[in-house]
């Protein structure tokens, strides 16, 4: 999602793994430390390449979506709250 924010964190252990390329619009796959991974929309200035560890966070005042595949969640999976 685009709530998610990224920069650039040499000490990170966050990592962009993939970068998707849709027009105006850059799709980066991050693999967070926990061994989950997040996607972040960002416009098409922001790329940061695979292998750059990043500081992952929600951008001030938006409230993230949790998604599983194309539907919107309203809390975590019970398999995840376990």
């Amino acid at each position: 999602p685009h709530e998610v924010a990224l920069r650039v964190d040499r000490g990170s252990r966050h990592l962009v793994e993939r970068v998707e390329y849709h027009g105006a619009f850059v799709l980066h796959h991050v693999r967070l430390a926990s061994g989950s991974t997040v996607r972040s929309w960002q416009q098409h200035d922001v790329q940061h390449a695979p292998g750059t560890s990043v500081a992952v966070s929600v951008v001030p005042g938006s409230r993230p979506v949790l998604l599983a595949g194309d539907e919107a969640l309203s809390a975590p999976p019970a398999t995840a709250r376990r």
